[in-house]
């Protein structure tokens, strides 16, 4: 009689045990508005074969409702964890941001400076160097030689017997020898630079006299 009391005690908590487990039912709908047809209680899994979302029920749902009408009641299964971006570049969801700031504030690591073609493959420190080299190889070419001539020059108003030539380009101070009819004059005693590219002859010059400028610029 014990022994039949026990197998019996332990039958009732077995079923006891086994009875807070319960089914839990997959169904297929066509798309979100799709009506599922039937009452869905928690924990039910719907898989909408349009758009291959897998959700599950966090609440009863009544057989009328849809995905659609029925959303607060569903959590996604298979949704993808999208974390947002900080920092120097951000996002939001999957559009991502850079700033100007960001781009601006890099540095250019690996810089050096050095002539050459650039070349659309070359990178940004790339160019830079070779823009850099090439202006520090253009600033040490020879300026270009320049003779200006004419057969007479223009009176100056403001000082007598001193007459002035205006040449074509602004001279390299140090480079400039001025001449009349072949004979060189001297700087600061017979002649002076004004305004950067004006000659100021301090002699008579003749109708047919011949001046001749020779410079760099």
């Amino acid at each position: 009689m014990k022994k039949l009391l026990i197998v019996f005690v332990f039958l009732l908590l077995s079923g006891y045990s086994f009875g807070q487990l319960t089914a839990v039912a997959d169904m297929r709908i066509q798309n979100a508005t799709t009506a599922f047809g039937v009452n869905l209680p928690i924990g039910t899994k719907v898989y909408n074969i349009a758009d291959g979302k897998y959700w599950v029920a966090t609440a009863g749902v009544i057989n009328t409702a849809t995905l659609t009408t029925a959303t607060a009641s569903f959590t996604q299964l298979n949704a993808a964890t999208v974390i947002n971006l900080t920092g120097e570049v951000t996002s939001v969801g999957n559009a991502t941001t850079v700033t100007n700031a960001a781009v601006i504030g890099k540095v250019l690591t690996g810089y050096s400076s050095a002539a050459g073609t650039v070349a659309a493959t070359d990178n940004i420190v790339q160019a830079v160097n070779k823009l850099n080299g090439n202006q520090a190889a253009t600033a040490a070419l020879v300026k270009i030689a320049k003779v200006d001539e004419m057969e007479m020059a223009t009176a100056d108003s403001a000082a007598v017997n001193h007459y002035h030539f205006t040449l074509s380009q602004t001279p390299i101070v140090g480079t400039i020898t001025v001449s009349v009819n072949g004979s060189v004059l001297k700087s600061t005693t017979q002649w002076i630079i004004v305004g950067g590219n004006r000659i100021r002859i301090g002699s008579t010059i003749g109708q047919y006299d011949k001046i001749l400028v020779e410079y760099s610029y």
